[in-house]
């Protein structure tokens, strides 16, 4: 878990392509003190109830390093690039013109015509210029998920080679436009002094998710 925050932190702070493989946890449960030989036998008994001690409460230092790494790119850091979003992917994407729309630093491509453009920037907290942040991504991420516009939402980290830039690509499959439900309840109870009664309940919900 500590070496799982870590590497939260590094990524929050622009490491981009940081991970666990560049850590170590490095145990020692010995203590330097104890090795040192001692002539004083004041200093002698000292040790030996230190020793003691140790043995009924046993205690390790633990530290933490990086690993000598040959490929550097895992220690740069990464600034927000181009963001391009496609909002209208599905399986055939052959069909109709590209529609190349550009708002706020945000390309927006589409071939139908079903989204506004300027719905997107407002719902993207990843800015041109700024230091990559992964708790910014998965914030635009949760987002579009949380519409329920889209079925599926994919959003690619696409680094610049040679460079501190990371581009974003957002590939969005949009989901059906109306949800229609039912539910079909009954219920059924005998009373002496009532007698038996029977209970029907229909409920019927339509959804327009572009509302």
């Amino acid at each position: 878990m500590e070496l799982d925050r870590l590497v939260e932190l590094y990524r929050n702070h622009g490491y981009l392509l940081f991970t666990r493989n560049n850590l170590y946890a490095l145990w020692d449960t010995l203590d330097l003190d104890l090795l040192q030989p001692a002539l004083d036998p004041l200093e002698q008994v000292a040790q030996l109830q230190k020793l003691q001690e140790r043995k009924e409460n046993p205690t390790a230092n633990l530290e933490i390093r990086q690993k000598q790494v040959t490929d550097t790119t895992s220690l740069r850091k990464y600034y927000v690039g181009n963001v391009t979003v496609y909002p209208d992917v599905r399986t055939d994407t052959t069909n109709g013109a590209e529609k190349v729309t550009t708002i706020r630093n945000v390309t927006v491509i589409q071939r139908s015509d079903k989204f506004k453009p300027k719905i997107f920037p407002q719902y993207i907290y990843l800015t041109r210029g700024e230091l990559y942040r992964q708790s910014r991504y998965m914030r635009t991420m949760n987002r579009f998920n949380n519409l329920g516009t889209w079925r599926l939402v994919d959003i690619q980290q696409i680094p610049r080679d040679h460079t501190d830039t990371v581009d974003f690509v957002m590939r969005l499959t949009p989901a059906p436009k109306y949800n229609f439900t039912t539910n079909l309840e009954g219920s059924f109870s005998q009373s002496v002094i009532s007698g038996n009664f029977v209970g029907l309940g229909i409920n019927v919900g339509l959804q327009n998710r572009n509302f």
